[in-house]
């Protein structure tokens, strides 16, 4: 039986491999080289072909702070050594890598019932493996996300090294997707269950020295602090305007005649991306925050109902097939009820570790303008607490208790 464990890892990774073949297949998602790139696609390519032209992180002919670096850097690093045909592959075996951090996480939580079946979940989750085979990022970030995640859950508590790791890994995610800027600022919240105060400091100690060379480079470029990327006040002012389901959100703005005419003062050009444009930007949604709060308010509690309870990928059904649409919001919001239940059946530092760095996305995504695949990176974490509260029901219903090991180690 021990033996027969070792292998779990392993055939969780092939099947993950396996799973996003068919899946790319079933979906008709073209190779690299066919896909028509569109949207951040098109940026992450022009960056990546400046850097092997040798003109460094530039768009458009101009250094540039609209994107963070390391992705755009992969794919620059890819084409070069091993060619473009290689991109969707390793972002393949990224995932594959995914899906064995969250089989130890999850056995770490709720025995090997529960890591089982937190890795068959995501190997078969067709979001997180139709990402790994589209030019965006989120492959990258979920994968060094994650592993920070799982070296906070295993191995020895609260050593400096660990905090040093983690710290690492949470900047080198926020250098692929900025998302989680102030996330170790939210981990102070874990200094009420007995982390210590040096823990929490290496962890932001460590993150910000990982971001400190980014600053410092888009501060010589802009001549102003860009921690990460310029892009945030866009998306900040984008999300004071209303998008209905149906459309999505970059469909409806384009048709609100407001937001077109305010998108055009504020810019002063089509690059909306301008760093020179993100304190305008920045203005704008601040004064139309004050303006309104009440309304502001009741957009972010919508968006945030709505893109999670939204299966990603599955919007154009709203109108077409609505009660498809409908089984796939049964299916996300219950593996969400699954979750919450999960949440509750771990022990108590795990559970705030995951409920803070759960709420922090919730509250993070909600202020911006929000799709639902952008919520895709953290669904690992919803499906392994899934799969906790399963395996516990299975366990009971075989009359017996879930096995609990010993924290798995995480390489």
């Amino acid at each position: 039986m021990k033996n027969l464990r070792r292998w779990i890892p392993i055939l969780l990774f092939v099947l993950s491999l396996l799973s996003g073949a068919v899946m790319a297949r079933a979906l008709h998602l073209p190779a690299f080289g066919e896909q028509i790139l569109q949207g951040d696609a098109i940026e992450y390519q022009e960056i990546a072909s400046s850097l092997l032209a040798g003109n460094g992180f530039s768009s458009n002919g101009a250094p540039t702070t609209m994107r963070p670096p390391l992705y755009p850097a992969f794919l620059a690093a890819v084409y070069a050594t091993l060619g473009p045909q290689a991109v969707f592959p390793l972002q393949a075996g990224l995932t594959g890598l995914l899906v064995v951090l969250c089989f130890l996480i999850g056995r770490r939580l709720g025995g090997t019932g529960a890591g089982i079946l937190a890795g068959l979940a995501i190997a078969l989750y067709p979001p997180i493996q139709a990402a790994s085979s589209m030019v965006v990022s989120e492959a990258h970030f979920t994968l060094l996300f994650i592993g920070a995640i799982a070296v906070m859950l295993t191995g020895k508590p609260f050593s400096g090294r660990k905090a040093l790791l983690v710290g690492i890994l949470l900047g080198l995610a926020t250098l692929t997707r900025p998302t989680l800027l102030l996330l170790p600022v939210a981990f102070l919240l874990l200094l009420r269950v007995g982390v210590p105060w040096r823990f929490v400091s290496v962890v932001a100690l460590s993150f910000g020295l990982t971001l400190a060379p980014w600053i410092v480079r888009n501060y010589q470029v802009t001549g102003t602090l860009t921690p990460v990327a310029s892009l945030g006040p866009y998306n900040m002012w984008q999300g004071t305007y209303h998008s209905p389901l149906v459309l999505g959100l970059k469909e409806a703005l384009k048709q609100d005649p407001e937001f077109q005419a305010d998108l055009l003062r504020i810019a002063g050009t089509d690059n909306y991306i301008d760093y020179q444009a993100a304190p305008r930007f920045a203005k704008a949604a601040r004064e139309r925050i004050l303006a309104d709060p009440l309304r502001y308010a009741g957009y972010c509690l919508e968006r945030t109902l709505r893109c999670w309870s939204a299966f990603p990928g599955t919007r154009q059904l709203a109108d077409s097939h609505p009660w498809i649409f409908a089984g796939f919001t049964g299916l996300q919001l219950s593996l969400l009820g699954l979750a919450i239940l999960g949440l509750f059946r771990i022990p108590r530092l795990p559970r705030w570790i995951l409920g803070t760095t759960l709420g922090y996305a919730v509250v993070i995504h909600a202020l911006p303008s929000l799709e639902a695949r952008y919520l895709v990176p953290y669904y690992p974490l919803v499906l392994t607490l899934g799969a906790v509260t399963l395996s516990s029901w299975f366990a009971r219903l075989r009359f017996r208790q879930p096995l609990r090991e010993r924290p798995a180690a995480v390489v």
